[in-house]
């Protein structure tokens, strides 16, 4: 009879509770085993007729089970709002905790993003900060599920943002070691603390489970830097308000830019720009833009700009990447209304994905124009009937990642009187307006040094060329104020750099570098650097390899600059690389990637193993940065001959290189929207493929990171036994479908090439056969150590030196990469190298590590 009153609470059907009763039985009653009651089975089943026919009679709204979980425990994990309503309304206590967890039902609402309940348990007094048994709260429940909306809700009701857990975790690390990035954002936005440290050491970024998760930390963390440093510039000095904004104009070649711009500001443009130098003798022939023309103009009822205009050549686009962010401006994007659809879209596409890629800012959204140029080509109100076609467009596409106006503009960019051009110069004033409200005050040290700046380049400071290394800018700045603090000269520069005063160039190896007049480089330099073979004006030829040569170089730039300077400046820039001084490589200049059978020739081995991986632009609005390829060229290219004994292949879009066990390939797809990474064994040692796979994988995600912070990417595995064949096409899996393969079968199936691959030939199942007990050894070792640790082991002194300036700053990283190191080294049979390590330990006095290491093998 009991079974039977069970079944019928959990079926809703209140005759069978009628019968029970009327029967003699005890609505109270406790299942055997569970210690349920037929009010747990209700609530959890949402079977409100049950519910209120047994609340009605009676029931123990606060009866618990063997969990000591009580009716509104279940009711509220289920989401019954309804129901939840009845149970505290007779009586249900809010804040009872259960006894596996010591969860409230907040927290089990919570944690599975009951929203309804959680706000009805928040107005009936449950306790926000109430903490379970690991000392989570309900915001620590509903950020580690990734539930917005119940976080939002948490939050709103006083929900500590920052309060820590037993670990010392935060809610923000739950939210990002899940990979929530919605949930990230809203905690972000919200004032999480970004910096927050656990009881490992581990910050937000640390635990963080994906690219996209971390590029959102990092870019909140720069906001926060940014922020303290505005804080710190103001207290040691008064603000200035500067009334300017970058304007930058982008688009294709000869779609009208320039001539845009000389109308903008009706007197004409060219004066301030370097183009002016390169200006043809014939009347009617066209000057195009070389590199990247800057300066100052001045736009009637808008006010003063400093302009960038791209010149919009597939060769300068490396140059353009490096310089399309601006925060504190607006992009005009220019097409021709006159070419086709496809045309003006793919046009747009690619320019907006440039501006995308360059934001990494979740907090901004910057603000485009389209202007369509050639109207005078076209009858007007079919012009317009296409501009505002392609606007709806593009705004649809890039919602949310771009502020495209909602104006729609056609112009003949030749006439500056025309109401349409008036129109523009309105609608830039306005966005002007709107983004100085929240732009910030500049040191007065700022104004003094833009004062001074002509002096400086009239007098030759920079011995021949308008740039000055860290020390001689040091030394002029002092002149100005005896008493400025390096730290804050700086930060003053920085902000200079923002607003195109000067530009700072951060250099990896030595001092920054300060170039004092932006449009000497961007235009003198980039301009005959970069400029295609038909460009009219004197520019760099380059040998029959697409090489440049030192003396080419000279050739050109002599007069205007010290080659050698010139040449520290652009590896700065990360756009050329040298073996030998003499002969440079400009990856974006260089043919493309023959096919892969050419250069990836099949190997004999039998014991060949295969793995790669695949770094893909998430959605179509996405893209790379066009220096992402040529920067991550040049990183490793600088790794020769330490990591790679042989000479990379360089194309413009692939490498192939070996560390001399393994050999890898990096390939950039052909229409740029992946990345691929491939390496093998001719031997079949896994792990060595492991160790060149996993240096690649970071030494990309760096350059993506600081390349690309605005693309949001996927990361694919590749089929193996695709690249065994040497396939044409690089077949991926979805990463998340291998791990759901690794957890059930161990082997999947891929939809285009009808046949199944095993995890274990895809993935690293260990990822190295010593992965974990170097991890130990990192995690305790102290700073004093590792040096000692790796003498011992048999490393020498300009190892340990590389290791400890590669990994500057990140202890565990250094001691990891020193043991992958020594394993790499160590002759004999790979599983001898924990027995090694040991006796290493013990010889450095740190036998608990060692006997740590005995027990975790045992």
């Amino acid at each position: 009879m009991e079974k039977s009153f069970f079944q019928a609470s959990r079926e809703g059907d209140v005759s069978g509770l009628r019968a029970f009763r009327k029967g003699g039985g005890d609505i109270n009653i406790k299942e055997k085993g569970s210690m349920r009651t037929a009010l747990h089975y209700a609530a959890s089943r949402g079977k409100l007729p049950a519910v209120e026919w047994l609340v009605s009679k009676g029931a123990d709204v606060n009866a618990k089970d063997a969990l000591r979980r009580t009716p509104l425990h279940e009711a509220a994990a289920k989401g019954r709002v309804k129901i939840s309503q009845i149970l505290i309304g007779k009586g249900a206590e809010v804040n009872v905790k259960d006894f596996a967890a010591h969860e409230t039902p907040l927290h089990s609402a919570a944690g599975q993003g009951r929203n309804g309940v959680v706000e009805l348990l928040l107005t009936k007094g449950g306790v926000v900060n109430a903490t379970d048994e690991e000392q989570k709260t309900p915001l620590h429940r509903s950020a580690q599920g990734g539930h917005v909306r119940a976080t939002q809700i948490v939050l709103s009701k006083g929900g500590n943002i920052n309060i820590k857990d037993k670990a010392e975790d935060a809610p923000l690390h739950c939210a990002a070691a899940g990979d929530h990035i919605e949930a990230v954002k809203l905690l972000l936005s919200q004032g999480a603390d970004v910096f927050a440290r656990n009881k490992e050491n581990l910050s937000p970024l640390d635990v963080a489970g994906s690219q996209s998760v971390r590029k959102l930390i990092r870019a909140r963390q720069k906001q926060i830097d940014r922020q303290v440093m505005q804080h710190d510039l103001l207290s040691k000095d008064g603000g200035v308000k500067i009334n300017k904004i970058k304007l930058l104009v982008c688009g294709d070649e000869a779609t009208g830019k320039s001539t845009l711009i000389g109308s903008l500001c009706r007197t004409g443009i060219k004066a301030v720009f370097t183009r002016e130098k390169h200006k043809p003798t014939e009347p009617d022939a066209r000057s195009p833009t070389a590199g990247v023309d800057v300066g100052t103009m001045t736009v009637p009822n808008a006010g003063e700009f400093a302009i960038f205009d791209f010149a919009g050549q597939a060769e300068y686009y490396v140059t353009h990447a490096m310089l399309m962010h601006a925060k504190l401006g607006v992009y005009v994007t220019v097409y021709n209304i006159t070419d086709d659809a496809e045309t003006q879209t793919q046009q747009l596409q690619r320019w907006l994905r440039m501006i995308k890629a360059g934001n990494g800012d979740p907090s901004f959204t910057p603000k485009v124009v389209l202007v369509g140029s050639h109207a005078d080509k076209m009858d007007k109100q079919k012009g317009m009937s296409r501009a505002a076609a392609l606007l709806r467009s593009m705004r649809e596409q890039f919602r949310g990642q771009l502020d495209i106006s909602t104006e729609a503009f056609v112009l003949d960019c030749e006439v500056s009187q025309s109401p349409d051009m008036d129109r523009l110069r309105k609608h830039l004033a306005c966005l002007k307006q709107e983004i100085l409200k929240d732009q910030p005050q500049l040191p007065k040290l700022c104004s003094e040094i833009v004062r001074k700046v002509p002096g400086w380049c009239r007098n030759n400071l920079g011995g021949g060329a308008p740039v000055l290394r860290w020390p001689e800018y040091v030394k002029a700045v002092k002149e100005i104020d005896p008493l400025v603090q390096e730290d804050f000269l700086l930060k003053s520069t920085e902000y200079l750099n923002d607003i195109a005063e000067l530009l700072l160039i951060r250099a990896t190896s030595s001092e920054p570098i300060v170039v004092l007049t932006p449009p000497w480089l961007c235009g003198d330099v980039f301009g005959p650097l970069l400029a295609p073979e038909n460009f009219p004006i004197d520019h760099i030829e380059r040998e029959s390899d697409d090489h440049v040569t030192f003396r080419e170089i000279s050739r050109v730039f002599a007069r205007t600059v010290s080659p050698k300077l010139l040449i520290s400046i652009l590896r700065e820039f990360q756009i050329c690389h040298s073996f030998d001084g003499t002969d440079f490589i400009f990856p974006s200049l260089l043919r493309r990637l023959p096919p892969l059978r050419e250069i990836w020739k099949p190997t004999k081995s039998e014991s060949v193993v295969y793995f790669g991986s695949q770094v893909a632009c998430k959605d179509a609005t996405d893209s790379f940065s066009p220096d992402f390829f040529p920067r991550l060229q040049t990183t490793l290219l600088k790794e020769h001959p330490s990591t790679f004994p042989v000479k990379p292949a360089v194309w413009k879009d692939g490498m192939v290189f070996t560390d001399g066990k393994s050999e890898g390939l990096i390939a950039m797809s052909q229409d740029n929207m992946a990345c691929n990474i491939v390496v093998r064994n001719p031997s079949g040692f896994r792990e060595y493929c492991y160790y060149l796979l996993e240096r690649l994988q970071k030494k990309l995600n760096k350059v993506l990171e600081e390349s690309s912070p605005g693309t949001s990417v996927v990361e694919k595995v590749i089929s193996s036994r695709a690249l065994k064949e040497h396939r044409d096409t690089f077949y991926t899996y979805d990463r998340k479908s291998v791990q759901e393969a690794a957890r059930k079968n161990g082997s999947l199936s891929h939809p285009d090439l009808q046949w199944s691959e095993r995890v274990y030939d895809l993935v690293f199942s260990q990822e190295g056969p010593n992965k974990h007990t170097f991890q130990l050894v990192a995690k305790q070792l102290r700073a004093a150590e590792w040096r000692e640790l790796g003498r011992e082991l048999g490393l020498s002194d300009s190892t340990l030196d590389r290791l400890q300036k590669e990994f500057s700053g990140d202890l565990r990283e250094t001691v990891y990469r020193m043991l992958n190191k020594w394993e790499e080294e160590t002759d004999g049979p790979r599983g001898e190298a924990r027995e090694k390590l040991s006796d290493a330990l013990v010889a450095v006095e740190r036998r608990d590590i060692a006997d740590v290491l005995i027990c975790d093998e045992g």
